[in-house]
Order: structure tokens, then C-alpha cells, then sequence
């Protein structure tokens, strides 16, 4: 996701170490994610992305933010 309007501590795991353990397909040019949160199915999250924005550096899968586990309204969990 891009264009944020506050400064924010992530914290996850680069989704390219993700990639060295857990390799797609040969020849995947997409990734997609999906959160459908217990209890919660009708506020569920979706995001695709090219296999290069994937493998870029700064690309995380994110489980905190500013320290704090997150939430439904980001994707948790």
C-alpha cells in the first residue's frame, strides 16, 4: 500500500527472505494476498502485486505497526 499520511514503524519479515523459503512457481509473475479476519468476513483485504514490487527490499509482510499487533483495518491477521 503507498501513499500514507503518518509516519509508521512496521514490523514484519522482508517478503523476499519469505520468497527464499517458501519459492513460487516457476514462471509466477503475480502474487496475491488475502486477510478474511475471524469472525469478520465482510471486511476482508485484498492486494496483488507483480513479482518485481514483491521482491523489492522494502516490501514486508507486516504483522505489526508502531509496535502494536495489527489490527482488521490493516489486513490482521
Amino acid at each position: 500500500i503507498e501513499g500514507w499520511s503518518a509516519i509508521v514503524n512496521w514490523t514484519g519479515v522482508r517478503f523476499y527472505d519469505f520468497l527464499q523459503k517458501f519459492p513460487p512457481p516457476d514462471g509466477t509473475r503475480y502474487i496475491g494476498l488475502y486477510s478474511e479476519p475471524e469472525g469478520q468476513e465482510d471486511t476482508w483485504y485484498y492486494v496483488g502485486l507483480d513479482i518485481e514490487s514483491a521482491m523489492h527490499p522494502q516490501s514486508l509482510l507486516a504483522y505489526a505497526m508502531n509496535g502494536e499487533p495489527l489490527d482488521a483495518e490493516h489486513g490482521a491477521p
